[in-house]
This record gives structure tokens, sequence and C-alpha cells, in this order.
């Protein structure tokens, strides 16, 4: 009997346990242990706490991990400054609440030039606090007297 050649310690009397010849290095798809999904680059480190199924970890989470000198929180998310998915400039976010709060900012920003401004749910325009109302759902509306002078599209 000898140990099977993927490195997992199974002793047998063939090569390989069944299927573990198609794991990592052995695997006519490796690519050096990186792979691409949905734009986000992942790179294989099994032993990782955010390691995935398959054994790979995205890559802004280790360049994170590299700068800080220590593992993230396991709430914690990675916001991409830039807004591609690369491995540009990235901000730790303490929660998701935040990190879409970053995002609901950069867009209000990048719409009508003003972050702090929500959006109004009638018109869909963008506009200062002190014009717009909330509901108990977070939604926020024009208020009368916005509407009367004519800051709300819609009746």
């Amino acid at each position: 009997m000898t140990a099977c050649e993927c490195g997992c310690g199974a002793l047998i009397e063939k090569r390989f346990v069944k299927g573990h010849n198609t794991r990592g290095v052995l695997n006519y798809h490796w690519k050096e242990g990186r792979q691409n999904d949905r734009g986000y680059k992942r790179t294989y480190m099994p032993d990782h706490p955010r390691a995935n199924h398959k054994g790979f970890v995205l890559e802004h989470i280790l360049i994170a991990e590299k700068a800080l000198g220590h593992s993230l929180p396991l709430d914690t998310e990675i916001h991409h400054a830039n807004g591609s998915r690369d491995n540009g400039p990235l901000v730790i976010c303490q929660d998701m609440a935040y990190h879409q709060l970053l995002h609901w900012r950069q867009r209000a920003l990048s719409v009508c030039g003003h972050a702090g401004w929500k959006k109004c749910r009638d018109c869909g325009k963008h506009d200062d606090l002190e014009n717009l109302r909330t509901n108990k759902s977070g939604y926020y509306y024009h208020t009368k007297e916005g509407k009367e002078k004519g800051l709300c599209l819609s009746n």
C-alpha cells in the first residue's frame, strides 16, 4: 500500500483515491492556485478561515489582511473604492451595514454631486434631507412643502 499522490494521506493500492487525481496542481485546469469568479480573483488557501468549499479565498481579503498584519473578523466586509473588482483601493468595513452605506453615498455623489443627499421614493430625485421626510421602512419622500415648491416630479 502507498499513500494517495494528492497528499490527503490515504493509504491505497492505486496512485489516487477515486477523484483525487483532479485536485489542485494535478488538475489540468490548474492556474497556479488562482481562479476568477465573477470578476473577483481567488487564491487557493484551503486552511484559511474564509476559504470556500473548494479551498479558495478572495484575493482582496488577503491583501487587506496583509496590510493590517492580522486576519480579519468574519463579519468584516471589503469595499472596492474605485467600483471595479480589481484589487485597487480597498476600504475595510466593520460590517455589511457600513459597506452598504458607502455604496449609497457613492451612488448619490455620482448622481447629484452630494454624498449626503437621499433619493425620493416617489420621483427618484436626490435631494437634501431638509426637503425630505422618512417613513417607518426607511424610505425618503418629499415633504408637502417640497412638493408645493415643485421639488418632487410626482403628483
